[in-house]
């Protein structure tokens, strides 16, 4: 398999090393994808920030109708009515090329209308660069949301495989049937999973009784983490070996180790950094660090701890 690798040199945060999707990162936290990875400099202010790596905003291939998109800020995360990326195809791939000749740790987030438009959009990436690709297909605000049955995701997965030879995750929303999505992913050919998408919710205005978003939207932030680390733990007491990217609530340190206790290889955050700015970032990686070194311990040998120990 050719695969794209971003190679890390030696460092203050030499403890923080990993791998993920056949790239040598120089720490495990991510920044999502989502409106703050949307152009080439909100790409490069995240990852000098110190984010591991990037996701780009999702990219789209197909009809799609127009929609008022809005994000709301709750005491326990936010909704949001968001979907894909509104840049023209065309712009993604001059920006995508340009990304990769400056050797940026990039995932690239596709989804199409359908799963013979995606392999099709895969196979035009990777034309362009060797970057790995996260299947963004389980938008709840995307209306095909509500017939994604472990089929549709197989269908998705398998049209992408048969076009690329790059790795994929497949990204998921922690559901009750999130088994059967995650083995459907990986029976097409996934080489990883991310988890979770938002989640679909609903929420009111404090003042009147009016939908917040107007309808269904997704939900993120600290409100959502004990839901994805429940998901994340059913899949590794199934036997799921695959890496697994964990996202949702992610803050500080401690919720970076979390995922990682429960198996995660990596981490994912986006709601935080609207909250805070992206150079939160680099504050997590920093504390992360120091654990691992009062802890004399790096990162990849935490992955898994809380399931060894019971």
């Amino acid at each position: 398999m050719t695969t794209y690798t971003h190679s890390v040199s030696s460092d203050k945060y030499s403890t923080l090393h990993t791998t993920v999707l056949g790239m040598e990162l120089r720490n495990p936290v991510i920044v999502a994808s989502g409106t703050m990875t949307d152009t080439i400099l909100q790409i490069r202010k995240a990852i000098n920030a110190g984010a591991g790596a990037v996701v780009t905003k999702t990219i789209y291939y197909g009809r799609r109708s127009s929609a008022t998109e809005k994000i709301h800020h709750l005491p326990t995360g936010t909704m949001n009515s968001t979907t894909y990326s509104w840049k023209q195809l065309e712009q993604w791939f001059v920006d995508l090329a340009a990304m990769q000749q400056a050797s940026l740790p990039i995932i690239v987030s596709i989804h199409a209308e359908n799963p013979a438009l995606l392999g099709e959009l895969a196979a035009r990436i990777a034309d362009i660069c060797m970057y790995p690709l996260e299947l963004g297909i389980s938008c709840p605000n995307d209306v095909t949301y509500s017939t994604l049955t472990p089929n549709v995701v197989y269908a998705y997965t398998k049209a992408v495989k048969a076009r690329v030879n790059v790795p994929i995750s497949v990204k998921l929303t922690a559901t009750d049937s999130i088994l059967d999505l995650a083995h459907a992913s990986l029976e097409a050919g996934a080489e990883a999973l991310s988890l979770s998408d938002t989640l679909p919710a609903i929420a009111l205005h404090q003042d009147q009784p009016l939908l917040l978003t107007g309808g269904v939207a997704g939900y993120s932030g600290p409100g959502i983490k004990p839901i994805v680390l429940n998901s994340i733990y059913r899949l590794r007491e199934a036997g799921l070996q695959c890496p697994i990217l964990g996202i949702g609530g992610v803050e500080n340190a401690h919720d970076v180790l979390e995922y990682i206790h429960l198996g995660a290889s990596a981490v994912q955050m986006h709601t935080a950094l609207m909250h805070s700015g992206v150079e939160l970032v680099g504050e997590i990686v920093a504390e992360l660090s120091n654990w691992c070194l009062q802890n004399q311990t790096q990162v990849v040998n935490q992955i898994g701890r809380a399931l060894t120990n019971g």
